[in-house]
């Protein structure tokens, strides 16, 4: 088991989703209206809300990181984060162009958390991770994990873990057979067993370009916090590629998915 940094992103936005389905989130109304302690400066009056889905794709402007108290032995909760912001500014108009924010999906864990009525890490592993089946997960060091937790190095010397302010950015725990697990979800459609963690359509949706209309991001393709464009060489045989991957202190990680591969074409004779 280890930290598997970015990744981690994925989940949230799997319960962003999920919450999205059962009514409770419409993801592209206003952030506040479901955060209404959430507040940021802009430069760019008239500019579009910051929503939930330009949030998860990631386009909302808001700044990549805080780094004061972003690592550190007591971190401030992270429904704390929204009044850290408020003296901060949006780095562009919502809608753009393709900006990377830790914070952003720090935010909308917290908004989970609002919504669901349940601290983070409890509604992830009550509904992500059990129903899964992946057991030796969770955005909390549990105590049967412990036993199991990877060691890191740094320069041949064993570092010790520091906890990270933005859980839902990057502070999942996990390890190859439960990524596979996810990975089994994708690809039947939402399903693991009788289990059905999303709908067919809303991991689609996730799925599905979302910024295929902005200029300005050079061929990055976002779908709902999946990276959907292919730097690894495939052919197109491989069909649709979907990825994410994530860096801690001393630990870093990739999954790269092919939910839709071609069909091989069977010639005559």
């Amino acid at each position: 088991v280890y930290r598997i940094g970015s990744i981690s992103k994925l989940f949230t936005a799997t319960s962003v989703m999920q919450l999205a389905e059962r009514g409770k989130v419409d993801i592209d109304r206003p952030f506040v209206d479901y955060m209404p302690g959430f507040s940021i400066k802009t430069r760019f009056p008239n500019a579009p809300h910051i929503t939930p889905r330009n949030m998860m794709t990631p386009h909302s402007g808001i700044p990549r990181a805080i780094m004061k108290g972003m690592w550190t032995p007591e971190p401030v909760g992270i429904e704390k984060l929204a009044k850290i912001l408020k003296n901060d500014y949006a780095k562009f108009p919502p809608d753009s162009r393709w900006s990377y924010s830790n914070i952003a999906m720090a935010l909308l864990g917290s908004m989970v958390e609002t919504i669901s009525g349940r601290k983070f890490a409890d509604y992830t592993d009550e509904n992500i991770f059990r129903p899964i089946g992946m057991t030796n997960s969770s955005f909390k060091m549990r105590p049967h994990m412990k036993g199991l937790l990877s060691k890191g190095y740094f320069r041949s010397e064993e570092g010790k873990l520091t906890a990270l302010r933005d859980v839902p950015a990057g502070s999942m725990y996990s390890n190859v057979i439960d990524i596979s697990r996810f990975a089994m979800m994708v690809f039947n459609g939402g399903r693991v067993g009788n289990n059905q963690v999303l709908k067919g359509e809303t991991l689609e949706k996730m799925l599905t370009p979302q910024n295929d209309k902005v200029g300005l991001d050079f061929g990055v393709t976002m779908g709902l916090n999946w990276f959907l464009f292919n730097p690894f060489g495939f052919g197109e045989g491989a069909g649709k590629v979907a990825w994410h991957g994530g860096k801690t202190n001393y630990f870093n990680t990739i999954l790269v998915t092919l939910p839709r591969p071609e069909q091989p074409r069977v010639g005559k004779g």
